[in-house]
């Protein structure tokens, strides 16, 4: 057996890291981002009608970590660290990827206000 197959682990039909979600076996789900992960696949979960699909629980679980990066991100720029030109990149990059994510597991962008009349024609009459 080779050094690295002593190292690395065996993923079993039962295993912890299947079993536990968008979370993995990378997060620690005590933590304030594993509940945040825990919490936003619950919803997500929810929002597909509570039984997505393969596809939708694989787009889920990448949508969760996605999520995660930017909220990390998020907590570097606001913590008044340096921001370099690679984290704005990455930002972005990642900004694009949950939007398509989204899209991608059938959410839809708000319905627009819908036009009134008094928008339409906006009352140009001089007052008296």
């Amino acid at each position: 057996m080779s050094e690295r197959a002593k190292n690395h682990r065996q993923i079993g039909p039962y295993s912890r890291v299947l079993n536990r979600g968008a979370i993995g076996d990378y997060i620690d789900g005590r933590s304030t981002i594993g509940r945040l992960c825990r919490d936003l696949e619950k919803q997500l979960i929810s929002n597909c009608g509570g039984s997505p699909s393969v596809t939708q629980k694989l787009l889920i679980d990448r949508l969760i970590r996605t999520t995660a990066q930017l909220d990390q991100l998020d907590r570097k720029i606001l913590s008044g660290e340096p921001w370099t030109d690679h984290d704005a990149r990455t930002h972005g990059g990642l900004i694009n990827r949950q939007r398509l994510i989204l899209r991608e597991i059938g959410f839809k962008a708000a319905a627009p206000k819908p036009r009134t009349l008094a928008d339409i024609f906006p009352d140009d009459r001089p007052s008296a």
